[in-house]
């Protein structure tokens, strides 16, 4: 099994987050970056806009083009036994950009949950190795995220001047 290291995950979620707040700051979305306290509570962003107020949680998936299915992650740390942030995050949207696709999917958390169960039964479920523990997530067609969707976003082919995921 790989090992993924926090900090080159953590470099490439950082990518993520700055191509997304450009994207939906081009949309009229006057961004907010979450304070620490939110950030405890599985909040990235605080989108404003039109007086409504949208707690956000950003996902990038660099692997999801390749496997068609997203990583919904269900156990953050095995060690602890800390839930993963599909139970956890406070947020009312969680983004999921899957750069390899030119995709953008938006989705509510609630809407994930409700189909757990269902999904932990259907799909197989795979653990990734960081440094000292393990993650636990089901991996999730995205066809079957995107029904869960909100909004999805097909972006067109030039979306990521400046976004290189793969390079630093």
């Amino acid at each position: 099994m790989p090992v993924y290291h926090f900090d080159e995950q953590n470099l490439q979620g950082t990518k993520g987050e700055a191509f997304l707040d450009g994207f939906f700051a081009e949309r009229g979305h006057y961004i907010q970056k979450a304070t620490r306290g939110q950030q405890r509570l599985g909040i990235d962003r605080v989108f404003l806009k039109d007086g409504a107020v949208v707690r956000v949680e950003y996902k990038t998936d660099l692997l999801a083009h390749k496997t068609g299915r997203v990583f919904i992650e269900t156990v953050s740390m095995d060690s602890s036994g800390k839930q993963g942030w599909v139970y956890t995050s406070q947020a009312d949207l969680i983004v999921y950009f899957i750069p390899g696709l030119k995709r953008i999917v938006a989705v509510p958390p609630d809407k994930l949950r409700g189909e757990i169960a269902r999904w932990e039964h259907a799909y197989p479920t795979r653990a990734a190795a960081n440094e000292d523990y393990s993650t636990h997530g089901i991996l999730v067609p995205i066809e079957e995220l995107e029904r869960q969707a909100s909004q999805v976003f097909q972006l067109p082919p030039d979306a990521f001047s400046g976004f290189n995921p793969g390079e630093d």
